[in-house]
């Protein structure tokens, strides 16, 4: 049973993998003239290689989140790290409860949204809607309205930082200090 309890675990993880791997091919084939969520379209075939359910899917998450959209194919690859390393590692040192995780997610993917749609809104892009989306339109409309676009920008810098540390579990301070010790070596060789 253990070992069959493993075989599900793997599985499991596997699966995911392969909704990552679709859904990167999705947003990266997304087409304009495809069919998708926020308009109908009556073409013959699809452009998208995942298809009309593809197009569909990436139609959807562009329109809401712009290109932090990505960020969910980012999720998707740590549940699948995640869960390969409770496979492989005994208990680990991170124990932080999945919400706590996923509300990290959460402030990263509103803020990266945000910060988007505040100070690439001239990007000319294939997208549904615009840059940062639906979700990244509103939220740096109100964030402009009341810090400016300069307080906006670094209220949401902020946030992406702390939502990704909350999210990975990576802390800024060994990322710093591994930072340092490697510009320290480089020095060191010249």
């Amino acid at each position: 049973p253990e070992k069959i309890g493993n075989l599900l675990q793997e599985s499991r993880w596997l699966a995911l993998g392969a909704v990552a791997l679709f859904l990167s091919m999705a947003l990266w084939g997304f087409h304009k003239d495809d069919p998708g969520w926020s308009h109908a379209v009556v073409s013959g075939t699809p452009h998208n290689p995942t298809g009309r359910a593809g197009a569909w899917i990436a139609d959807l998450l562009l329109y809401l989140f712009g290109f932090s959209a990505w960020w969910w194919i980012v999720l998707l690859a740590m549940f699948v790290w995640w869960g390969f390393h409770r496979l492989n590692a005994p208990r680990a040192a991170d124990r932080r409860p999945l919400y706590i995780a996923l509300a990290g997610f959460a402030l990263l993917l509103i803020a990266s949204s945000a910060l988007e749609a505040l100070r690439f809104h001239t990007l000319k892009a294939a997208l549904p809607l615009n840059p940062g989306g639906l979700l990244g339109f509103e939220a740096s409309r109100l964030l402009a309205h009341l810090l400016g676009h300069t307080g906006s920008t670094l209220l949401l810098l902020a946030a992406m930082a702390a939502g990704w540390s909350i999210f990975s579990g990576m802390t800024w301070l060994w990322a710093f200090e591994r930072l340092g010790a490697l510009l320290l070596a480089l020095v060191a060789v010249d």
